[in-house]
């Protein structure tokens, strides 16, 4: 053989183990598409169909082409394989992100626990080339990485810098999220009101369906969700406003989602899972400034197990600010009691054991804040008068003069937007009151100067 075809199959021994990440591990190494433009550019300089007929005949190469696509290549005897022969996909350069794919070099696993082929591979190859393992897709901008892939009952024994961890995630996000996203195209209707409610979804749904189990109806549900528009979903929970919506919304021209053209009925899909990433994109950079190391599976965080209140916190505080009502879940380890100091919009908050190893934190539907505010000028004078007798010990200057806030949405700065700027003020100014002179909570204390110098504008 070559140098060239040694070359090529050690390539392609590569993607089929790369590609693990893509199966289920018990079908094995499969075979791997790989276009004209990579062969003809990357490995043969010329008679590449000549070379790669030649291995197929010395039974080193199997060549495919199911349902006349792509044509799929599978080497057939064992030999080795280079990572280095794989281009990484560019990776946003901003900090946040930049922290996520250095985060992934402090996992490990006990020796003692079960993991998989791809996930080894990770471990292997993540200090030198964590960047073939980070992919934040084209589609919504979720990240994707060894850690959103591993089994879940793999990821509970996942380490950060050899300590244990905890997971955080929201309960039942993509109803949560649809819930809102109606509330804002088309009003008040039926659905946002059961989400709002906290009603759970699922046996409102099961019954307006007349389905046997809830897990019946999350199934359907979903199914429908992110199907192309039928009159199944009308059938199967009567017609109505928001059900009419997101059926014309999967046919509409929808020019941010880069599927649109081809499959606009995916419209509804890239509308949640980019909103998903928007709310939580607040969160990772809460954790960022707050040097808490963590991982992700989409609306889950992984965090070591001694900076899990810290998160709870950061997570109760965003995702106050985004929903009427929501749910966190903590899947191991810890029962979930929000310190209500910083939270002060919420009212206290009551756990409940749901089951062994995972329980549910629920806020109120109300927001409280110490004193009712007015809505015009000086909204926080009350709150300051309130906290005058407490004197801050030193660093920080907390006497803020907010001209006029507004009681709607008001656009912090271009990647963080705030929908109550009353309670998201109180709660920023309870936390830098109790930290004051901590660079810990340094972010809080400017989002506050922030707010500050918008109202004088």
């Amino acid at each position: 053989m070559t140098t060239e075809q040694l070359r090529f199959l050690k390539f392609v021994r590569t993607k089929m183990v790369f590609s693990l990440r893509l199966k289920a591990e018990d079908q094995g190494l499969k075979p791997v598409p790989i276009s004209k433009e990579v062969i003809n550019n990357e490995f043969f300089s010329s008679h590449a169909l000549y070379q790669i007929k030649r291995l197929v005949e010395i039974g080193e190469l199997k060549v495919t082409q199911p349902l006349k696509r792509s044509y799929y290549y599978e080497a057939l005897k064992p030999g080795t394989f280079d990572l280095n022969l794989l281009l990484a996909k560019p990776i946003p350069a901003d900090f946040v992100t930049q922290t996520m794919l250095n985060n992934l070099k402090r996992v490990s696993l006990p020796e003692e626990v079960e993991s998989t082929d791809y996930f080894n591979l990770f471990l292997k190859y993540k200090e030198n080339r964590p960047d073939l393992f980070f992919k934040v897709d084209s589609f919504s901008g979720r990240v994707h990485t060894p850690v959103s892939s591993l089994k879940s009952t793999y990821r509970p024994h996942l380490l950060l810098d050899g300590n244990e961890t905890t997971s955080i995630d929201v309960t039942t996000m993509q109803p949560l999220l649809l819930g809102r996203l109606l509330s804002n195209y088309i009003g008040e209707n039926e659905y946002s009101n059961w989400i709002n409610s906290g009603t759970d979804i699922y046996l409102k749904l099961q019954e307006k369906a007349g389905l046997e189990t809830r897990d019946a109806a999350k199934k359907k549900f979903f199914e429908i969700l992110f199907s192309k528009p039928t009159q199944e979903l009308s059938n199967l929970f009567g017609a109505s406003k928001w059900i009419n919506w997101i059926n014309q919304y999967k046919t509409d021209i929808e020019t941010n989602n880069p599927h649109n053209k081809k499959n606009p009925h995916s419209n509804l899909a890239w509308l949640l899972q980019s909103t998903e990433v928007e709310i939580m994109r607040k969160v990772w950079t809460c954790l960022v400034e707050r040097g808490i190391c963590f991982l992700t599976v989409h609306d889950e965080i992984i965090v070591p197990l001694s900076r899990y209140k810290e998160t709870e916190d950061i997570m109760h505080l965003i995702l106050s600010q985004e929903f009427t009502f929501y749910r966190i879940s903590c899947k191991n380890k810890i029962i979930s009691e929000p310190t209500l100091s910083t939270l002060s919009t919420l009212k206290p908050v009551e756990t409940t054991a749901l089951e062994e190893n995972k329980i549910i934190s629920e806020p109120t539907l109300s927001t409280e804040i110490p004193e009712e505010l007015p809505a015009t000028v000086n909204n926080y004078s009350r709150i300051r008068r309130k906290y005058a007798e407490k004197p801050a010990t030193a660093f920080w200057n907390l006497d803020f003069n907010f001209l006029k806030l507004p009681d709607g949405p008001i656009k912090l700065n271009p990647w963080e937007s705030i929908s109550d700027p009353a309670a998201f003020g109180n709660s920023h100014l309870e936390i830098c009151r109790r930290n004051n002179g901590n660079r810990t909570f340094l972010p809080y204390y400017k989002r506050l100067r922030q707010l500050e110098k918008l109202t004088a504008e």
